[in-house]
């Protein structure tokens, strides 16, 4: 928990973690999924697609449901990263005391498991990695010490685990479950019938949580046979050819060079990602040779070659290092690696500190020293996306906005809710605060009329770069006015003394009007604007007006403001802004800010208050 609050008090960038956090508190207020309103498009969530009157994500639900758990009992959802990371670290304790025979040499296996950086990286973000892979290690010391034991409980409750863990990330279950089933078929190879038997135990036991899987995927996708994770795209899967995560966000030609170029990435990452780095795949290769041919840690070992394998022929795999996400969070992907190399360096380890104690006492340190100049690179570089996110974020979820209000984020990074916002998440259609995306002024009206009883509100966000944590925040209360024409009072600020020209263009003309700054002492100016299906109409001390054609349709209301040269020709454009309208029937519909904003000092701003006639 204090390594979450401390690296991701905001979240990461990887805007999945949003999504199971959606998920968890549907859960924990009795819904299996997020509600839908009428106006649906606008409430979409990331990774997700609409059906009925809900939205079904394509993750499954069994680490939102541990967060929704722990965060029932402990009243935060972090707790449950807390729960995930004492249970990855008690079942690598669990699976290498029946690896190693002893208690010493599991015990460091499971703190050479808990400090490596890949795992102390996915500890802190809401990421299901974690918990698969605590759900694996569980299973896999139930099925040795079950087979070891000739216990059918043991068996039994290995199966459930396992079946728990293929609900949750089944690719990842069956990289890592082939070595094992083959070291029981290669143990048993002599009494066929036992292991047969073993089998259907373990069977039996994964068909409660197995038969939940299909009753969940036939109520979130119509058919128990396919999994939600392919709801956005088709093209999402294994295999080579065109591949695309979501509809919109770019296709990749995924071909074996490129699966070549994604492993070999992950690969050197999880050489540095490991506890020790190097260091820990070579006492990982020294303790592999200890073991004898038909240990079952040796066939855990093959894990280091399945997961590489498998994840070959995924293109996500490949997207992730073009992304760099394993550069911050480590090589998530590869994560289940850590597990054997855990295991068997911690068997290596013990060798050379028997052999001699300076030595070891060198290598732990040099281990601890690497793993630590890895960690501190990633904080360094998650908490610098931190601080950029706290301008975008600041301002949005820090207003008080009161108990009944509708507040519309700006699209930056397409067209899904929780991209970026991670906070902005509608569990429920009754919170205090509800979210939706700015579309068209036509669409958020539509939103708007929808909940009629809310208080609109609108993010503004102004881009210092091309990268979303560049962006500062503001958040204007807006106002719904109709009418068949509608008032706007423009309020112009620090005119300079000298002839001005405001500007109005709407559909395909522009109305000019001139005005003297020097009118105004003060450098304000709040002048009734007219704006309706008809001509625009400036109120107040003019000392012309003129209208002249437009090269380009303009659906809503542009406002300039021009400085003039002695010409009476536009000098230094001082500022604009846009009035988004609909024109429905007869009426003029505006969204506008109730309220006028405060300009710096130097600066020159327009602000709108607006009433319908």
């Amino acid at each position: 928990m204090a390594g979450s609050l401390s690296i991701f008090p905001l979240f990461s960038d990887n805007n999945d973690e949003a999504v199971y956090l959606l998920m968890a508190d549907s859960y924990a207020q009795g819904s299996l999924f997020p509600p839908a309103p009428h106006e649906w498009e606008a409430f979409r969530p990331w990774m997700s697609v609409h059906v009925e009157d809900h939205f079904v994500t394509r993750y499954t639900p069994v680490f939102p449901a541990v967060v929704a758990a722990a965060s029932r009992i402990f009243g935060t959802h972090r707790a449950g990263l807390a729960v995930v990371a004492f249970a990855a670290s008690g079942t690598a304790y669990l699976l290498a005391l029946q690896l190693l025979a002893s208690k010493k040499r599991a015990l460091l296996a499971a703190i050479f498991f808990s400090l490596s950086p890949m795992v102390l990286m996915q500890s802190t973000a809401f990421l299901s990695y974690l918990c698969s892979l605590a759900l694996l290690q569980g299973f896999a010391a139930m099925l040795i010490a079950g087979i070891r034991r000739d216990s059918r409980m043991l068996l039994l409750a290995g199966g459930f685990i396992v079946g728990v863990s293929t609900f949750a990330r089944p690719f990842e279950t069956v990289l890592f479950l082939a070595p094992l089933l083959a070291w029981a078929g290669w143990l048993l190879r002599a009494n066929r019938k036992r292991f047969l038997a073993n089998i259907a135990i373990i069977a039996l036991g994964a068909a409660a949580p197995l038969i939940a899987m299909l009753l969940y995927f036939d109520i979130a996708t119509g058919s128990p046979f396919r999994f939600p994770f392919n709801l956005l795209s088709d093209r999402d899967s294994v295999g080579f050819g065109l591949k695309e995560m979501v509809p919109g966000f770019g296709i990749t030609e995924y071909t074996p060079g490129r699966a070549f170029e994604g492993m070999v990435r992950h690969l050197l990452y999880v050489s540095t990602w490991g506890f020790g780095g190097l260091v820990l795949l070579g006492l990982a290769f020294w303790g592999a040779r200890k073991f004898r041919a038909g240990h079952p840690a040796r066939w855990l070992g093959l894990v280091i070659f399945t997961i590489p394998l498998g994840y070959f022929f995924f293109w996500g795999s490949y997207g992730a290092t073009e992304w760099g996400g394993p550069r911050r969070f480590g090589p998530y992907y590869y994560l289940v690696m850590i597990t054997p190399l855990a295991i068997l360096g911690a068997r290596g380890f013990s060798s050379v500190w028997r052999w001699d104690r300076r030595v070891g006492g060198l290598t732990a340190v040099g281990m601890l020293a690497l793993s630590s100049l890895v960690m501190i690179k990633a904080v360094q570089e998650n908490r610098s996306f931190t601080e950029g996110r706290r301008k975008l974020y600041g301002p949005v979820f820090e207003m008080n906005y009161g108990r009944n209000a509708l507040v519309f984020l700006p699209q930056l990074q397409g067209g899904w809710l929780l991209q970026p916002f991670a906070h902005a998440r509608n569990s429920s259609l009754d919170s205090p605060t509800i979210w939706a995306l700015e579309r068209t002024i036509e669409e958020d009206v539509d939103v708007v009329l929808e909940f009629g009883d809310r208080v609109p509100y609108l993010a503004v966000a102004h881009a210092e770069d091309s990268q979303s944590i560049g962006f500062i925040t503001r958040v204007d209360r807006l106002e719904l006015v109709r009418g068949r024409r509608v008032m706007v009072k423009l309020a112009l600020e620090n005119l300079p003394p000298q002839k001005v020209r405001v500007d109005v263009a709407s559909g395909l003309k522009i109305d000019s009007f001139t005005l003297d700054g020097a009118q105004f002492p003060s450098g304000s100016a709040r002048l009734p604007l007219s704006v309706g299906e008809g001509a625009n109409q400036l109120m107040g001390p003019l000392l012309s007006t003129s209208t002249r054609a437009s090269r380009r349709q303009e659906r809503d209301v542009e406002v300039t403001l021009w400085a003039l040269d002695p010409g009476g020709d536009p000098d230094t454009l001082l500022a604009e802004d846009e009035l988004r309208i609909n024109y429905r029937g007869p009426n003029v519909e505006l969204l506008v800010p109730a309220e006028a904003r405060t300009s710096r000092a130097g600066e020159v701003s327009m602000s709108v208050i607006a009433s319908g006639t």
